[in-house]
Protein backbone atom coordinates (compact mmCIF):
# COMPACT_ATOMS: atom_id res chain seq x y z
CA UNK A 1 0.00 0.00 0.00
CA UNK A 2 2.65 2.99 -1.28
CA UNK A 3 1.45 6.43 -0.07
CA UNK A 4 2.52 9.42 -2.90
CA UNK A 5 4.24 12.46 -0.62
CA UNK A 6 2.13 15.80 -0.51
CA UNK A 7 4.64 16.95 -3.47
CA UNK A 8 4.28 13.81 -4.90
CA UNK A 9 8.31 13.95 -4.89
CA UNK A 10 8.10 10.69 -2.51
CA UNK A 11 6.85 6.70 -2.28
CA UNK A 12 6.37 5.56 1.58
CA UNK A 13 5.65 1.82 1.53
CA UNK A 14 5.84 -1.00 4.11
CA UNK A 15 8.27 -4.12 3.20
CA UNK A 16 10.78 -6.68 5.16
CA UNK A 17 14.02 -6.18 3.98
CA UNK A 18 15.35 -8.48 6.88
CA UNK A 19 17.77 -10.96 5.64
CA UNK A 20 15.82 -13.41 7.82
CA UNK A 21 12.67 -12.19 6.44
CA UNK A 22 11.11 -15.51 5.07
CA UNK A 23 11.85 -16.74 8.94
CA UNK A 24 10.57 -13.65 10.47
CA UNK A 25 7.76 -12.45 7.65
CA UNK A 26 6.08 -9.62 10.40
CA UNK A 27 8.69 -7.54 10.92
CA UNK A 28 7.99 -4.78 8.28
CA UNK A 29 8.98 -1.60 8.35
CA UNK A 30 8.29 1.58 6.86
CA UNK A 31 10.31 2.85 3.71
CA UNK A 32 10.47 6.24 1.99
CA UNK A 33 11.97 6.16 -1.73
CA UNK A 34 12.92 9.69 -3.58
CA UNK A 35 11.91 9.95 -7.07
CA UNK A 36 13.75 12.96 -8.32
CA UNK A 37 16.81 10.37 -8.50
CA UNK A 38 17.27 7.00 -10.48
CA UNK A 39 19.65 5.61 -7.74
CA UNK A 40 17.62 6.84 -4.33
CA UNK A 41 18.08 3.38 -1.92
CA UNK A 42 14.99 3.59 0.23
CA UNK A 43 14.79 5.59 3.70
CA UNK A 44 13.99 3.16 6.67
CA UNK A 45 11.81 5.04 8.50
CA UNK A 46 10.79 2.85 11.20
CA UNK A 47 13.28 0.05 13.47
CA UNK A 48 10.75 -1.95 15.99
CA UNK A 49 10.06 -5.37 16.44
CA UNK A 50 6.97 -5.97 14.78
CA UNK A 51 4.85 -5.16 11.51
CA UNK A 52 4.98 -1.29 10.46
CA UNK A 53 2.01 -1.06 7.57
CA UNK A 54 -0.46 0.97 5.72
CA UNK A 55 1.16 4.54 6.00
CA UNK A 56 -1.49 7.29 4.95
CA UNK A 57 0.00 11.04 4.82
CA UNK A 58 -1.38 13.93 6.27
CA UNK A 59 -2.96 16.59 3.63
CA UNK A 60 -0.19 18.73 4.33
CA UNK A 61 2.67 16.38 4.23
CA UNK A 62 4.31 16.68 7.31
CA UNK A 63 3.12 13.47 8.98
CA UNK A 64 2.29 9.41 8.54
CA UNK A 65 -0.03 8.10 10.09
CA UNK A 66 0.44 3.71 9.99
CA UNK A 67 -0.76 0.40 11.82
CA UNK A 68 1.17 -1.67 13.67
CA UNK A 69 2.27 -3.30 16.67
CA UNK A 70 5.39 -4.38 19.29
CA UNK A 71 5.30 -8.07 18.33
CA UNK A 72 4.75 -9.98 21.82
CA UNK A 73 4.20 -13.41 19.40
CA UNK A 74 0.78 -13.84 20.39
CA UNK A 75 -1.76 -15.64 18.44
CA UNK A 76 -3.68 -12.16 18.43
CA UNK A 77 -2.33 -8.49 18.79
CA UNK A 78 -4.81 -5.33 18.37
CA UNK A 79 -3.13 -3.51 15.80
CA UNK A 80 -2.44 0.20 17.03
CA UNK A 81 -2.10 3.70 15.07
CA UNK A 82 1.18 5.70 14.84
CA UNK A 83 2.16 9.04 13.80
CA UNK A 84 5.27 10.02 11.97
CA UNK A 85 6.48 13.68 12.03
CA UNK A 86 8.53 13.54 8.79
CA UNK A 87 9.96 17.15 9.49
CA UNK A 88 11.63 15.57 13.39
CA UNK A 89 11.57 11.94 12.98
CA UNK A 90 9.29 11.54 16.49
CA UNK A 91 6.61 8.81 16.14
CA UNK A 92 4.10 8.65 19.07
CA UNK A 93 1.34 6.25 19.54
CA UNK A 94 -2.59 7.33 18.85
CA UNK A 95 -4.27 4.83 20.30
CA UNK A 96 -2.44 3.64 23.28
CA UNK A 97 -5.51 3.85 25.58
CA UNK A 98 -7.86 2.68 22.87
CA UNK A 99 -8.42 -1.04 23.36
CA UNK A 100 -10.03 -2.31 19.70
CA UNK A 101 -7.13 -3.07 16.56
CA UNK A 102 -7.70 -0.93 14.09
CA UNK A 103 -7.78 -2.07 10.96
CA UNK A 104 -8.00 1.38 8.27
CA UNK A 105 -7.69 4.70 8.17
CA UNK A 106 -8.22 7.72 5.94
CA UNK A 107 -6.93 10.93 7.18
CA UNK A 108 -9.92 14.37 7.16
CA UNK A 109 -9.50 16.84 4.44
CA UNK A 110 -8.02 19.92 6.86
CA UNK A 111 -5.64 17.28 8.72
CA UNK A 112 -6.91 17.15 11.84
CA UNK A 113 -7.07 13.71 12.46
CA UNK A 114 -8.32 10.63 10.81
CA UNK A 115 -11.30 8.52 10.11
CA UNK A 116 -10.80 4.70 11.21
CA UNK A 117 -12.56 1.28 11.62
CA UNK A 118 -12.59 -0.94 13.90
CA UNK A 119 -14.31 -4.08 15.17
CA UNK A 120 -16.32 -3.94 18.39
CA UNK A 121 -19.02 -7.35 19.56
CA UNK A 122 -19.18 -7.97 15.97
CA UNK A 123 -19.97 -4.61 14.65
CA UNK A 124 -17.83 -2.47 12.30
CA UNK A 125 -17.61 0.97 13.38
CA UNK A 126 -16.20 3.52 12.14
CA UNK A 127 -15.03 6.91 14.24
CA UNK A 128 -13.29 10.25 14.22
CA UNK A 129 -9.56 10.16 15.80
CA UNK A 130 -7.92 13.47 16.29
CA UNK A 131 -4.01 13.71 17.06
CA UNK A 132 -4.29 13.96 20.55
CA UNK A 133 -5.80 10.30 20.18
CA UNK A 134 -9.17 11.19 21.39
CA UNK A 135 -11.76 8.79 19.45
CA UNK A 136 -15.70 9.71 18.49
CA UNK A 137 -18.05 7.11 16.72
CA UNK A 138 -18.87 8.23 13.66
CA UNK A 139 -20.62 5.20 12.09
CA UNK A 140 -21.71 1.65 12.88
CA UNK A 141 -22.81 -1.34 10.41
CA UNK A 142 -19.34 -1.20 8.72
CA UNK A 143 -20.24 -4.78 6.45
CA UNK A 144 -18.62 -7.11 5.11
CA UNK A 145 -19.03 -7.47 1.00
CA UNK A 146 -18.48 -10.94 0.62
CA UNK A 147 -21.52 -12.95 0.27
CA UNK A 148 -20.81 -16.69 1.15
CA UNK A 149 -19.57 -15.71 4.47
CA UNK A 150 -20.54 -12.45 5.40
CA UNK A 151 -17.67 -11.31 8.26
CA UNK A 152 -17.07 -8.13 9.14
CA UNK A 153 -14.84 -5.83 7.61
CA UNK A 154 -16.13 -3.67 4.35
CA UNK A 155 -14.76 -0.44 3.36
CA UNK A 156 -15.10 3.39 4.06
CA UNK A 157 -13.78 6.12 1.99
CA UNK A 158 -13.66 10.13 2.58
CA UNK A 159 -14.39 13.12 1.07
CA UNK A 160 -12.47 16.44 0.91
CA UNK A 161 -15.46 17.99 3.07
CA UNK A 162 -16.18 15.00 5.56
CA UNK A 163 -18.30 13.22 4.11
CA UNK A 164 -18.32 8.97 4.38
CA UNK A 165 -19.43 6.62 2.11
CA UNK A 166 -19.34 3.14 3.54
CA UNK A 167 -20.68 -0.70 3.03
CA UNK A 168 -23.06 -1.35 5.44
CA UNK A 169 -24.83 -4.37 6.39
CA UNK A 170 -26.84 -6.04 8.78
CA UNK A 171 -28.28 -9.70 9.62
CA UNK A 172 -31.00 -9.34 7.03
CA UNK A 173 -29.04 -8.39 4.29
CA UNK A 174 -25.88 -7.93 2.73
CA UNK A 175 -24.26 -4.47 2.73
CA UNK A 176 -25.15 -1.69 0.73
CA UNK A 177 -23.60 1.64 0.25
CA UNK A 178 -24.55 4.64 3.06
CA UNK A 179 -22.91 7.84 3.26
CA UNK A 180 -22.67 9.75 6.65
CA UNK A 181 -22.70 13.64 5.91
CA UNK A 182 -20.26 16.37 7.11
CA UNK A 183 -22.95 16.99 9.97
CA UNK A 184 -23.49 13.49 10.63
CA UNK A 185 -26.85 13.24 8.74
CA UNK A 186 -26.57 9.01 7.30
CA UNK A 187 -28.64 8.81 3.89
CA UNK A 188 -28.78 4.80 2.53
CA UNK A 189 -27.63 5.19 -1.42
CA UNK A 190 -28.21 1.73 -2.59
CA UNK A 191 -30.60 -0.91 -2.21
CA UNK A 192 -29.31 -3.62 -3.95
CA UNK A 193 -31.22 -7.16 -2.35
CA UNK A 194 -34.53 -6.07 -1.75
CA UNK A 195 -35.37 -8.09 -5.00
CA UNK A 196 -33.62 -11.17 -4.04
CA UNK A 197 -35.21 -10.82 -0.10
CA UNK A 198 -38.32 -8.83 0.44
CA UNK A 199 -40.57 -12.27 -0.33
CA UNK A 200 -38.33 -14.66 1.91
CA UNK A 201 -38.71 -15.27 5.42
CA UNK A 202 -34.89 -14.74 6.88
CA UNK A 203 -33.66 -16.42 10.52
CA UNK A 204 -34.49 -14.36 13.33
CA UNK A 205 -31.04 -13.61 15.27
CA UNK A 206 -30.72 -13.01 18.68
CA UNK A 207 -27.05 -11.99 20.40
CA UNK A 208 -26.55 -14.40 23.86
CA UNK A 209 -23.59 -14.12 26.03
CA UNK A 210 -22.54 -17.08 28.22
CA UNK A 211 -19.69 -17.32 30.40
CA UNK A 212 -17.22 -19.89 30.10
CA UNK A 213 -16.84 -22.45 32.52
CA UNK A 214 -12.75 -22.48 32.26
CA UNK A 215 -12.29 -18.86 33.23
CA UNK A 216 -15.08 -16.95 34.21
CA UNK A 217 -14.88 -14.91 30.38
CA UNK A 218 -18.23 -13.91 28.88
CA UNK A 219 -17.99 -15.37 25.16
CA UNK A 220 -20.24 -13.63 22.99
CA UNK A 221 -22.60 -15.77 20.37
CA UNK A 222 -25.57 -15.39 18.46
CA UNK A 223 -28.59 -17.58 17.49
CA UNK A 224 -30.49 -17.80 14.30
CA UNK A 225 -33.98 -19.59 14.70
CA UNK A 226 -34.52 -21.01 11.74
CA UNK A 227 -37.30 -19.38 10.17
CA UNK A 228 -41.19 -20.07 11.02
CA UNK A 229 -39.72 -21.17 14.34
CA UNK A 230 -42.16 -22.75 16.81
CA UNK A 231 -40.72 -22.03 20.50
CA UNK A 232 -43.14 -25.15 21.63
CA UNK A 233 -41.16 -27.67 18.70
CA UNK A 234 -37.43 -29.28 19.05
CA UNK A 235 -34.89 -28.25 16.42
CA UNK A 236 -31.48 -29.37 16.03
CA UNK A 237 -28.40 -27.00 17.16
CA UNK A 238 -25.80 -26.64 14.91
CA UNK A 239 -22.71 -24.75 16.77
CA UNK A 240 -20.26 -23.02 14.50
CA UNK A 241 -16.82 -22.47 17.17
CA UNK A 242 -16.27 -19.01 15.53
CA UNK A 243 -12.83 -17.38 14.74
CA UNK A 244 -13.01 -14.02 16.58
CA UNK A 245 -11.06 -11.85 17.56
CA UNK A 246 -8.92 -13.29 14.46
CA UNK A 247 -12.09 -12.88 12.53
CA UNK A 248 -15.74 -11.55 13.07
CA UNK A 249 -18.93 -11.72 11.37
CA UNK A 250 -20.96 -8.75 10.28
CA UNK A 251 -23.66 -7.22 12.55
CA UNK A 252 -25.97 -9.63 14.18
CA UNK A 253 -23.44 -12.53 14.02
CA UNK A 254 -23.80 -15.38 11.89
CA UNK A 255 -24.32 -15.66 8.11
CA UNK A 256 -27.87 -15.18 6.98
CA UNK A 257 -30.30 -18.02 6.96
CA UNK A 258 -33.43 -18.26 4.66
CA UNK A 259 -36.46 -20.30 3.91
CA UNK A 260 -35.41 -20.90 0.34
CA UNK A 261 -32.34 -23.34 -0.22
CA UNK A 262 -28.64 -21.72 -0.22
CA UNK A 263 -25.30 -23.13 -0.22
CA UNK A 264 -23.89 -24.92 2.50
CA UNK A 265 -22.04 -22.06 3.51
CA UNK A 266 -24.22 -19.61 3.94
CA UNK A 267 -26.25 -21.06 6.66
CA UNK A 268 -25.11 -21.37 10.09
CA UNK A 269 -27.94 -21.76 12.99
Amino acid sequence: EPAWSADGERLIFAVNRRDDRLQVPNDTELFELDLSTSDAEPRPLTDRRGPDRSPKVSPDGRYVAYAGFDDQFLGYQPARLYLLDLQTGDRRALTDDFDRGIRDARWKGDGSGLFVSYDEEGDGKIAFLDLQGRVQNVAEGLGGTSIGRPYSGGSFSVSRVGEIAYTRGDAQAPADVVMVGAKGATERLTDLSSDLLAHRELADVEEMWVESSFDGRRVQGWIAKPPGFDPAKKYPLILEIHGGPFATTALGGPPRCSSTPRPATWCST
